[in-house]
């Protein structure tokens, strides 16, 4: 069990990064909040997912490409020759 939890939580230094990461989001909102009160306002929040929604949408399909292999050379939009029918050997 013990060689599983390791392959799904990573090693240490990778969960450290991860939780300092969110420390540090949550330390940003905090002095937003004292700055600007109407920061946690729900209609800040609806208004920050709605424009963020597009760009998540489009990462999550890229990210199917670049999982799938159609996609050759990162995110450059040059599909691979066997999306054309091509062998490129």
């Amino acid at each position: 069990m013990k060689n599983g939890l390791i392959a799904i939580v990573g090693n240490k230094k990778n969960l450290n990064q991860s939780v300092m990461l969110i420390i540090l989001i949550f330390v940003l909102c905090v002095i937003a909040t004292i700055v600007n009160p109407r920061f946690v306002s729900l209609r800040n929040i609806i208004n920050v997912f709605q424009q963020i929604s597009v760009l998540g949408i489009i990462a999550c399909g890229i990210g199917m490409l670049l999982i799938a292999g159609e996609i050759v050379g990162g995110v450059s939009g040059v599909p691979d020759g066997d999306y054309f029918g091509h062998d490129h050997r």
